[in-house]
């Protein structure tokens, strides 16, 4: 996966949950030795915790079957105390005028919380996704994030971001 280009040897990262985090996870595992995961997904630690000489902190707390992930007051304070370089982002939206949206509400704040908690901000989502919104706000679009998807979007939609001074990149740029 294109995100997993940003990650090096010894980087400690947070990554959402979501197919898209899957995807990230599974390449990293192939192009790294050494990495700290910081996570509320079960998905991504159940996979990372296999991997070399991976660490992996599981941000635990209430947990949903349906997204197979972790959240709430428990989840938040462990991710207040945590500090990472990069933090990878999987909105169900994003657009210029609705932001970065979730579906499900405590899912909006656990990605607030990843952000807040890291030095970089990756933002990762299918084409499909753009230009549209979803039920819950994460936050503004931030012209200090990499946003990062398919070789499908538009190249009209990518002038537009370009012309907000957004970064957005895809598979076929990196």
């Amino acid at each position: 996966h294109i995100a997993a280009k940003f990650v090096k040897n010894n980087d400690i990262i947070a990554i959402d949950c979501g197919s898209t985090a899957i995807e990230v996870i599974e390449a990293l595992k192939d192009r790294l030795d050494t990495l700290t995961v910081v996570t509320h997904s079960m998905d991504v630690f159940l996979r990372a915790c296999r991997y070399k000489n991976f660490n992996i902190i599981l941000c635990g707390g209430f947990f949903d079957k349906n997204e197979n992930s972790f959240y709430g007051d428990f989840a938040i304070k462990m991710l207040e105390e945590i500090r990472v370089s990069k933090a990878f982002i999987f909105p169900s939206s994003i657009s210029l005028s609705g932001g970065i949206c979730e579906h499900v509400p405590y899912l909006a704040q656990m990605q607030r919380n990843l952000i807040n908690s890291s030095d970089e901000v990756f933002i990762v989502a299918d084409s499909s996704k753009f230009g549209k919104s979803s039920l819950v706000k994460t936050c503004d679009i931030n012209p200090k994030f990499l946003y990062i998807t398919d070789s499908l979007i538009p190249e009209s939609v990518k002038k537009i971001y370009k012309s907000n001074n957004i970064q957005l990149i895809t598979n076929e740029e990196v």
